[in-house]
């Protein structure tokens, strides 16, 4: 099966669970649903705070991936993303995929390696798709 039929093309990925912190809840419910199809759990965070306290609250290595949008409230992704890497935790360096609006900071992420993959709004399924099975895939 393929990315449209819904399934991971890698067993070990399937039930793994992705901590999203994205504070529109309707970008959040699609993106739910998006990685439900592909077999992963999901844990929701409406802002960095949020995600942050997830995060240092959870066993290590609960978390396969994190999907971090860039502007929300309280904390942005920025931020949350460098509380999460300074943790000081073993699973730091989990995987962390920056979701934004904004084509600039696209190009800052990626070359200042803050976060491992970015993908711009609007996306597609395929790129969400794509993003994940770099970072998790066999």
């Amino acid at each position: 099966m393929g990315i449209y039929e819904g399934s991971l093309p890698w067993e070990h990925a399937k039930g793994r669970c992705i901590l999203i912190a994205e504070d529109n809840e309707i970008n959040a419910e699609i993106m739910t649903i998006q990685l439900e199809d592909f077999g992963l759990k999901v844990d929701l965070a409406g802002n960095g705070q949020e995600a942050v306290d997830k995060f240092m609250g959870s066993a290590e290595n609960e978390y396969a991936l994190v999907i971090m949008d860039i502007m929300m409230p309280v904390m942005d992704g920025h931020e949350a993303t460098e509380h999460i890497r300074n943790s000081g935790r073993l699973d730091s360096n989990l995987p962390i995929i920056a979701i934004t609006a904004n084509t600039f900071d696209a190009e800052e992420i990626i070359s200042s390696g803050e976060m491992n993959s970015c993908i711009t709004k609007p996306y597609n399924k395929r790129e969400l798709y794509q993003a994940i099975i770099e970072l998790i895939g066999e």
